[in-house]
């Protein structure tokens, strides 16, 4: 709803003006007569002009009075539109929060969970036997989990691996895709589980990773819709760490977003 103040104040100040000009002749005026000088006020009046003047200055003061009255009720009026408005804003921000919170509390929600790993046997075996057997390898089960609160379809699954000693930046390498027939897991609900390897494994590797010097990264996405049809992807990012009894874990580690979900 739009005013325009501007040209309200502009009346206004006609109307001022047009009532100063009557004031100016209704003031006491000073009439000569033959025998002495007599000040006689328009606001009394003794004839037509008076009278017509008299008129003419009530009409302007009441046209002041009644203009000043319309702006207060036009500014109140305005004000009232803008809280009004700004409530009814609020009031769809509001609904908007509660449709994504309530749809964010159903939708599905897929998470990686390690089952087990070698990497301790494979440190164990490298410093007891002094080197790597044919075709030893790092192996990693896992499989995912729905902790949704709805089904969820998956889509496709990217899973890669590095030894190196800084973290490794998933974009610059290619990912091994693992392809999933369209399947949905409920609430709940896991995948059967998969495993993964390196490509290849060196002694030198294993050794580095023992003192921590290097690290295992290993990394993925999920990809997979909800019931609702949107899409979404559960990013994980996991490093090696090795302990002085020998024992080594694979620990999530946060680097660039590449462990946060959507």
């Amino acid at each position: 709803m739009k005013f325009r103040i501007p040209e309200l104040f502009l009346g206004a100040l006609l109307a001022v003006a047009i009532f100063s000009i009557g004031v100016l002749f209704a003031l006491p005026v000073s009439v000569k007569v033959p025998t002495n000088e007599i000040a006689q006020s328009l606001w009394v009046p003794s004839d037509s002009v008076g009278l017509y003047t008299m008129v003419l200055a009530v009409f302007t003061a009441l046209l002041v009075v009644v203009s000043a009255a319309q702006g207060y009720f036009i500014l109140q009026s305005d004000k009232t539109a803008k809280a009004a408005a700004e409530a009814a804003r609020k009031s769809a921000d509001a609904a908007t929060q509660s449709a994504d919170a309530a749809y964010a509390a159903e939708r599905a929600r897929f998470f990686i969970v390690i089952d087990k790993h070698n990497l301790t046997e494979v440190l164990k075996h490298v410093t007891d036997r002094g080197g790597l057997a044919p075709g030893e390898n790092f192996y990693i089960r896992f499989h995912f989990v729905n902790y949704g609160k709805t089904p969820g379809i998956i889509k496709e699954l990217t899973i890669d691996s590095r030894i190196a000693p800084d973290p490794v930046d998933p974009l610059s390498h290619p990912l091994i895709p693992k392809q999933f027939p369209a399947r949905m897991v409920g609430t709940n609900e896991g995948t059967e589980p998969d495993g993964y390897s390196p490509k290849s494994l060196k002694q030198s590797e294993v050794q580095a990773i023992a003192l921590n010097r290097d690290r295992l990264w290993f990394w993925g996405r999920l990809y997979y819709d909800d019931v609702f049809g949107n899409h979404h992807v559960h990013k994980f990012f996991y490093r090696s760490e090795a302990f002085a009894n020998g024992e080594c874990i694979l620990r999530p580690f946060d680097y660039k977003g590449h462990n946060q979900s959507t």
